[in-house]
């Protein structure tokens, strides 16, 4: 038995196909690119898709990595219980010299 209303359904799905590209331009490269006997390597459709897909992939090999505030983890058994840990991550104030590691078991 299904409790689902149909018109809910459809009208839920109507809102997410809004702006859709029509699916025949799809279909059409799809069979262009399948029946070619060359081509390449990475086939993305639309061109604009393929234009945002590399843009995001530039930034990611060219993104930074800033280095993190000086920070303190510890790591405890507690005592209520034979198993498990407790671990713990205090930031250290900038400037400060980094703490040493600490480790409890």
């Amino acid at each position: 038995m299904n409790f689902t209303r149909e018109a809910e359904i459809r009208a839920n799905f109507a809102e997410i196909m809004q702006g859709q590209h029509d699916p025949q331009e799809m279909i059409d490269k799809m069979v262009e690119v399948i029946g070619a006997d060359d081509g390449k390597y990475r086939n993305v459709w639309p061109p604009a898709t393929e234009e945002l897909i590399k843009q995001v992939q530039q930034d990611a090999w060219t993104r930074s990595v800033q280095p993190l505030p000086a920070a303190r983890l510890t790591i405890s058994t507690p005592t209520s219980s034979a198993c498990g840990f407790i671990a713990r991550l205090d930031a250290v104030s900038p400037g400060a010299p980094a703490p040493p590691p600490v480790l409890r078991v």
